[in-house]
């Protein structure tokens, strides 16, 4: 059996103090510890929560009535505020669930404490009681909300949740779930990358270059995706890949293209990335020792100027522009062209 410590209830909060023992404390909540991890081999799933109170469309509650085998409940209607049993004001969702293809979902004795969720599969409140029967299924219940039990029972530690859900003060708004939440080991990754041509660690290329990408991890076991254009301004020869390592991909745009990568290991996440600088081509005439001179600026990205007569011009006959990996991007028939 595996104990544990209650960090903090609505019973150590402000909002307590119910007229009576049978009564609420504000949202009716406990938090507790576990003293020891719970052993992996139950492939235990951690269920998330939000405490956000807004669109809250649908949703389930997965309890255990009178002992019961585990049964699902279903509501198809937002829940409402309400209060329960002297707890605080508003401090309780109302639920009325609905009909479905296996009968209509009900609580009973023993469902208390039942998890409710939202849409998303997170946990937003947990069951305090209602009136929901087998004979009268149309009847509501009530779930303590997780936004109010999140800080609004009292002021100390022990009287709500975020303390101790939000320790950094992220002002975390939800959290998914996980199987493995208490690995010991966080998921963490990185990107590596070269010029396939010089095999320099440049983050600048020329436009038809190629880089080789190296994905890293702390985890032997992590899943890779790459996407080389989240910027989405295409001309990139491999867009997405999944290989850790992919190499020899090639960017035949000019611009900054953010490069993303998406490390996965079970629910565990790590997203890194990196910019890309791809100049623009620069062009280059092909031109002999004489007349080298006479063509400028040799290479330039724009206008060539010609300091030569416009009878020398036309005897040069063919001429070609190359760009800065020697590829052919346009050919001159120097006899046509219109001289000024």
């Amino acid at each position: 059996m595996i104990n544990g410590v209650v960090r903090a209830s609505s019973g150590s909060g402000t909002l307590n103090n119910p007229p009576s023992s049978n009564q609420e404390a504000g949202s009716d909540f406990a938090l507790v510890e576990l003293n020891s991890i719970i052993p992996s081999s139950y492939n235990t799933f951690y269920a998330g929560w939000d405490r956000s109170t807004s669109s809250i469309s649908n949703g389930v509650s997965i309890h255990h009535p009178s002992g019961s085998a585990k049964k699902i409940s279903t509501f198809s209607n937002p829940p409402t505020s309400t209060s329960f049993n002297g707890g605080a004001a508003n401090a309780h969702w109302n639920v009325t669930w609905s009909s479905t293809s296996n009968g209509h979902g009900v609580t009973e004795a023993g469902s208390s404490g039942a998890s409710l969720f939202n849409q998303n599969k997170k946990i937003i409140g947990q069951l305090s009681g209602g009136s929901s029967f087998c004979s009268s299924p149309n009847s509501p219940d009530q779930f303590g909300k997780f936004s109010t039990s999140w800080s609004s029972n009292g002021s100390s530690p022990g009287a709500k949740l975020k303390p101790w859900l939000d320790p950094l003060n992220l002002n975390v708004n939800s959290l998914d779930g996980t199987y493995a939440p208490c690995s010991g080991t966080v998921l963490e990754c990185e990107i590596a990358f070269w010029n396939s041509q010089t095999q320099a660690l440049s983050d600048t290329i020329n436009n038809g270059e190629s880089i080789d990408f190296f994905g890293g991890s702390n985890l032997t076991t992590a899943n890779y995706n790459w996407n080389f254009d989240k910027t989405g301004l295409g001309g990139v020869s491999v867009p997405n890949s999944t290989n850790q390592s992919p190499s020899g991909v090639i960017f035949n745009s000019s611009g900054l293209f953010q490069v993303q990568l998406t490390v996965t290991n079970n629910q565990e996440t790590c997203l890194v990335d990196t910019v890309i600088k791809v100049l623009p081509l620069t062009t280059n005439i092909e031109v002999n020792d004489i007349t080298k001179k006479l063509i400028y600026p040799n290479p330039n990205n724009g206008t060539f100027n010609l300091n030569m007569s416009k009878e020398s011009i036309k005897n040069l006959g063919t001429g070609f522009i190359y760009n800065s990996i020697g590829e052919v991007i346009q050919k001159i028939n120097f006899n046509s062209l219109e001289i000024i």
